[in-house]
């Protein structure tokens, strides 16, 4: 099958192209930087904002599937969240219209928001209660990608992923962050602390490598028209419970810890997902254990220390 992958150069679409890839996929890959070592038969660098690079990069293609998985870093302003997630969509799917066929849509368990306790393990038909312009992005996202699909009565499949944890992430978020700590730490270049009190929330995290199998399998899945999938482990684990793990797998000390930090009014307290209907409509459960993810991102940490 001829697939076209955007972001992938990124954390999830450096470990979705391969997985194509070994199944004897051809692979278009799109984003705004080249991906070194990438198996893709083509690279396409284009920024999916301008409408116009897009017509320019997509005139008189074609593909069997599209895995749009090009999004905005966490931290990225409103202006950019909005930009990527919803322009980005827009302008690409857009553009290919009926050409783009099976189109599979990587989103966020940030769509769901704040979900009250009684309603957990959250399912996909969970009314969306996002608080924040991340989670927001991603609502919209989805629905750009609704009316697009729609209008070309092209299927769609939206997997919306939780924590994605694995060796590869850039350290701006708990797990790789306190990686890099320990890391540093045991080479006598970090004295501390590792945080200044543990992360009160809790979250689902799900391994970088199985969920790159989630995609893999949702370009042939039976599935016709829309759906929604969460891609998710159905078990969550609080912030002091990971730096503990990772500690463990360091051989560093247990940690101490001072009183858990406050919340702020639009964190999320907790988020476990229901990954039942992954299983049914992608063929998928994950099959990593985060103690696997964890040991994998520290020895990853490890060793980039040494070699800088």
């Amino acid at each position: 099958m001829k697939i076209l992958v955007t972001g992938a150069s990124g954390f999830l679409g450096s470990y979705v192209v391969p997985a194509l890839w070994v199944r004897g996929h051809e692979i278009t890959s799109l984003d705004i930087r080249r991906a070194p070592g990438s198996p893709a038969a083509e690279e396409l660098i284009c920024d999916l904002t301008d409408p116009v690079a897009v017509a320019d990069a997509m005139a008189g293609r074609s593909f069997h599937a599209v895995l749009h998985l090009a999004v905005p870093p966490r931290n990225a302003s409103a202006e950019v969240l909005r930009a990527v997630n919803i322009q980005g969509t827009r302008n690409l799917l857009s553009e290919l219209g009926g050409r783009a066929g099976r189109v599979v849509l990587a989103s966020s368990s940030a769509a769901y928001g704040r979900v009250p306790p009684e309603q957990f393990p959250v399912r996909e038909d969970t009314p969306s209660g996002f608080t924040s312009p991340y989670g927001a992005s991603f609502v919209e996202r989805e629905e750009a990608a609704m009316l697009t699909t729609s209008a070309s009565r092209t299927d769609l499949l939206i997997l919306r992923v939780f924590n994605l944890v694995g060796p590869g992430q850039d350290p701006d978020s708990l797990v790789p962050e306190v990686a890099r700590k320990l890391a540093l730490a045991g080479t006598g270049t970090y004295p501390g602390p590792l945080v200044t009190s543990p992360p009160s929330w809790k979250r689902d995290y799900v391994d970088i490598r199985d969920a790159s199998l989630a995609f893999a399998e949702a370009v042939t899945a039976k599935a016709d028209g829309m759906s929604v999938v969460n891609i998710c482990s159905g078990i969550s684990v609080s912030g002091e419970d990971i730096i503990r793990g990772l500690a463990r797998c360091s051989g560093a000390s247990e940690p101490r810890f001072h009183e858990p930090s406050a919340g702020g009014a639009l964190d999320i307290d907790d988020l476990p997902g229901d990954p039942s209907l992954a299983h049914a409509v992608l063929g998928w459960k994950p099959a990593i254990p985060l103690s696997k993810s964890l040991d994998d991102v520290c020895a990853e940490w490890r060793k980039r220390i040494l070699e800088e």
